[in-house]
């Protein structure tokens, strides 16, 4: 199981306490932490870098397009800024029936790709590099999949695993399309009526705690890393 604290499993239990997920739904839970575990734990191997807080949201968030009448999708992860207690951090949120009912390929390649989001978010808040983080304008699905392939980083220079690569790549082409799936989420949480709630793109974005923003905690390998990833991209571009 991932280490204390950095797994939030409690608005999930929460939600069992008052009968809006079942004990079997707990411990199907409890069954996939291996799964999870493994897939952080291959990313922290190859990257030399702690994974971030884990929030696992017992909602099935889907999200609508204003622009898209007829368009909606799923949100299976998601890479966020969330209060706990009294501070702030840059966490994964991972969606329940996902990490339930995901394959688990599927699983660590959404687990790198968050990834690579935090360290985009992380380098990007080191450097107050805010508007950056920007998402204006992001109320169509086609401008959803650009905005997610720019606010990132190459899997190429922060994975050191040729198979974690591939996998990101793989999966994310440029989105995750499983119709197993999706009908799995589709057949064994929407028809049961379980947890969930539509949103807006708008209500999607990454929300930016702009009077705390000097106190979010940021991982020191990340930005030095980066650091020397720009001085040796700047060095070839005097060689050219």
């Amino acid at each position: 199981m991932p280490a204390i604290g950095s797994l939030y499993l409690e608005e999930i239990l929460e939600y069992n306490k008052k009968g809006k997920i079942s004990n079997d739904i707990i411990k199907s839970v409890y069954e996939r932490l291996p799964c999870l575990e493994k897939a952080i734990n291959d990313v922290e191997i190859a990257s030399a870098i702690k994974y971030p807080p884990i929030y696992v949201d017992p909602l099935l968030k889907i999200i609508s397009y204003p622009a898209s009448e007829y368009s909606n999708g799923v949100i299976y992860a998601l890479s966020n800024i969330r209060q706990f207690g009294e501070c702030y951090k840059l966490c994964v949120d991972l969606s329940l029936p996902f990490l339930l009912y995901a394959p688990e390929e599927t699983l660590r390649a959404c687990v790198a790709h968050e990834f690579l989001h935090y360290v985009f978010i992380s380098i990007a808040i080191g450097n107050k590099q805010l508007m950056s983080l920007s998402s204006e304008g992001v109320d169509i699905p086609e401008a959803h999949i650009i905005f997610d392939e720019t606010h990132t980083v190459k899997a190429e220079d922060w994975l050191n695993s040729r198979e974690l690569q591939e996998i990101v790549h793989k999966v994310f082409s440029p989105v995750v399309k499983n119709h197993e799936l999706e009908m799995s989420i589709k057949d064994r949480w929407i028809k049961l009526g379980l947890p969930l709630v539509q949103i807006s793109a708008d209500e999607n974005k990454v929300k930016i705690p702009i009077l705390e923003i000097d106190r979010i905690p940021l991982d020191i390998n990340i930005l030095e890393k980066a650091r020397r990833i720009s001085q040796t991209a700047a060095q070839k571009g005097q060689v050219f």
